[in-house]
């Protein structure tokens, strides 16, 4: 999905919107087809995945862990369209909206969504802090990747 990015560029300097917009659109589907993949690997094989890093057999800890990856991974269907977005706009002289996206995501929209979430859910609300703040700024790429300039 990165990989798009210089193609984005080309695409970009060349005046051609609508390529631009075509390899956007199959970028996007690619990221929610790995998303998917990987939503489906972390649920049907939770245990195994779990007991590789649960050497010790800490049955609390498996089962945290049990109820965190079924949450935490379905938060990879909106960072996808994220990451992809980043570097759309990257590409194609957003930067305003590039670096608005990037600090948040990085920095703010899960740590905050984390704490909130724990306040009202507890663990549950720390493995979705992920998911929301990830959703969150999916609304604003969906935004920003609408603007012109």
């Amino acid at each position: 999905m990165q990989g798009s990015q210089p193609l984005f560029s080309e695409y970009f300097g060349k005046g051609d919107e609508k390529s631009s917009r075509h390899l956007l659109h199959m970028a996007v589907g690619t990221a929610f087809g790995a998303a998917v993949m990987i939503l489906l690997i972390t649920n049907f094989l939770s245990t195994p995945l779990i007991s590789l890093f649960n050497g010790e057999n800490d049955p609390n800890m498996a089962k945290y862990a049990t109820m965190g990856i079924r949450y935490y991974f379905v938060g990879m269907i909106f960072a996808g369209y994220n990451i992809v977005g980043g570097g759309f706009l990257s590409a194609t002289a957003k930067a305003k909206w590039a670096s608005i996206v990037s600090i948040l995501r990085g920095f703010f929209a899960t740590s905050i969504s984390a704490i909130i979430l724990s306040f009202f859910l507890g663990m549950r609300g720390v493995w979705l802090g992920f998911v929301v703040g990830e959703l969150l700024i999916s609304s604003l790429m969906s935004y920003a990747l609408r603007q012109k300039q």
